[in-house]
């Protein structure tokens, strides 16, 4: 049993690469020049370079916990992954760098959006104003039900009347929450 659980695992795993492979082969990108998120639901954000080429699909990760990914290395591609969570793509033209976060609630109430400007102003002079950034298709705020807590971690950051725009209260203890809206605030906002 244990023999034939390790055999599927392995399959699953040749499929899933080339799965990959079929996907950037679309766009002529090759697996060995992508570098790979290791999402945990942080604001971490690293800086990826061509030694790490490869990085979750070629090769083994040399980092861990990992949301969003930097980078001015023309060629180099950044995948993140998201189910429900919010992609965040940053350009900056000026400085030729880019960046891609993935904001789950964690992330985002934390704001991984401008942990990843920072990076960007940081590591290659990038300026918010000349930065362009876009949010992905996501969850909407009708589908993406949250709990006291989750509603509590937003209200303890944001003010009454940004929460009325992201936030609200179905019954007991639900919520709807709109994270597509709070990403746009932190865009919007000067830093």
């Amino acid at each position: 049993l244990h023999k034939a659980i390790r055999r599927q695992r392995q399959m699953c795993i040749r499929d899933r690469y080339k799965n990959y492979e079929l996907f950037l082969d679309t766009m002529e990108l090759k697996p060995e020049n992508c570098v790979c998120t290791k999402q945990t639901h942080t604001t971490n954000v690293l800086v990826a370079d061509s030694s790490m080429a490869g990085m979750g699909l070629t090769k083994p990760r040399s980092y861990d916990n990992v949301d969003g990914l930097v980078t001015n290395e023309p060629g180099l591609c950044l995948v993140t992954y998201f189910a429900d969570c919010v992609p965040v793509y940053f350009i900056d033209p000026v400085n030729k760098c880019i960046g891609a976060a993935h904001s789950g609630w964690r992330g985002t109430v934390a704001d991984i959006t401008h942990e990843t400007v920072q990076l960007m102003n940081r590591t290659y002079g990038s300026k918010p104003e000349d930065i362009h950034a876009f949010i992905g298709p996501s969850i909407c705020q009708d589908c993406y039900e949250v709990d006291e807590a989750v509603a509590e971690k937003f209200r303890s950051v944001y003010s009454q009347n940004e929460i009325g725009m992201i936030l609200y209260h179905t019954a007991g203890d639900k919520y709807q929450l709109n994270l597509q809206a709070v990403s746009y605030t932190h865009l919007t906002l000067p830093t």
